[in-house]
C-alpha cells in the first residue's frame, strides 16, 4: 500500500487522487493522506468549518491512541489576507496548547506541516457535548452544578493566564462537557470534567500580531473593553466572560442580547 499512502484520499465517497488536489472535486471535502504526518491513520471525518476539517485518526505505533486531527484546508483563489488569517490562527492555538498542560484544557498531541505543505494538529478526542448544547436541551442548570463546571473553567483559564495566555473568546460553544461513564446513577452534571477548548484567538504574551487594535472574540460574551479593541485585554476579560456564561447557566438566557 505504499503507493496508496502517496496520494490523497476522500473520507466521505472514498476516491483517491494525486497529492497536488486539496479537495474533492466531487464532495468539496479536504482531502488528506490516509497517514497524516506519517503517525496519524485517518477512520473518518467528524466535522468541517471555515478552517478546514477534524478527522478521526489513530497513531500508527498504537491502535488504542485515537485523536481528532485538525487539518487547515487553504481555500485556490482565496485573499492572501484571508489566509494569512486563517494560517496565523492555526498557528496561533497551537502554539497556545503546546504551553499548556491541564486537565480541563484539550492536550495537543502534535503540531506539524504536512509533506504537501498543509498545516495539521493532532489533539485529544473528547467525547462529550458543548456547553451550549447542554444548555439548548436541558435548560437552566442547578446552581451548584454551573458553579462546578465554571470552576473548572476559571482554574483552566487560570493556568493559561499564569503563562502569559489569554483565551478572548470563552463561550459554552467553547467548553465541552465530557460523558461522564455511564453507571446507572445520578447524571447530574457536578461530577463531570469538562474541557475548554478553542485558543484560536488567544492572545499570547511577546506576540506583537495578537496585541490591541482587533475587537476578536464572540459579542455577547465579550467584555467592555475588549469590544473597544482600543484597549489592551488582560486575564480579566475570560473573567468577565466566565462571569456571563454563569449568568446564562443559572437563569436560562443570555446577560445581553
Amino acid at each position: 500500500s505504499k503507493g496508496k499512502d502517496q496520494e490523497k484520499i476522500c473520507v466521505s465517497c472514498e476516491s483517491s487522487y494525486p497529492a497536488a488536489y486539496s479537495s474533492c472535486p466531487r464532495c468539496q471535502l479536504p482531502l488528506v493522506f490516509p497517514v497524516i504526518g506519517k503517525v496519524w491513520r485517518v477512520d473518518k471525518l467528524i466535522g468541517r468549518g471555515g478552517m478546514g476539517a477534524v478527522f478521526l485518526a489513530h497513531h500508527t505505533e498504537d491502535p488504542h491512541k485515537v485523536s481528532a486531527v485538525k487539518v487547515l484546508q487553504l481555500v485556490v483563489g482565496e485573499q492572501r489576507a484571508d489566509r494569512q488569517e486563517k494560517v496565523g490562527r492555526f498557528q496561533r492555538e497551537a502554539e497556545a496548547l503546546g504551553r499548556l498542560k491541564h486537565p480541563a484544557i484539550v492536550e495537543l498531541y502534535d503540531f506539524a506541516r504536512e509533506r504537501d505543505g498543509t498545516l495539521y494538529m493532532a489533539m485529544e478526542y473528547l467525547q462529550g457535548m458543548p456547553l451550549s448544547r447542554v444548555l439548548s436541551e436541558r435548560g437552566p442548570l442547578e446552581p451548584k452544578e454551573a458553579v462546578a463546571i465554571l470552576l473548572q473553567v476559571l482554574a483552566a483559564v487560570s493556568c493559561a493566564h499564569r503563562v502569559g495566555i489569554i483565551h478572548r473568546d470563552i463561550k459554552p460553544d467553547n467548553i465541552v462537557v465530557l460523558h461522564a461513564p455511564s453507571d446507572g446513577g445520578d447524571s447530574s452534571l457536578h461530577d463531570d470534567r469538562i474541557k475548554v477548548v478553542d485558543f484560536g484567538v488567544a492572545r499570547l504574551k511577546d506576540d506583537p500580531a495578537t496585541e490591541a487594535g482587533q475587537a476578536l472574540g464572540t459579542p455577547v460574551y465579550m467584555a467592555p473593553e475588549q469590544a473597544r479593541a482600543s484597549h489592551a485585554v488582560d486575564a480579566r476579560a475570560d473573567v468577565y466572560s466566565v462571569g456571563g456564561i454563569l449568568y446564562e447557566c443559572v437563569v436560562g438566557q443570555r446577560a445581553f442580547s
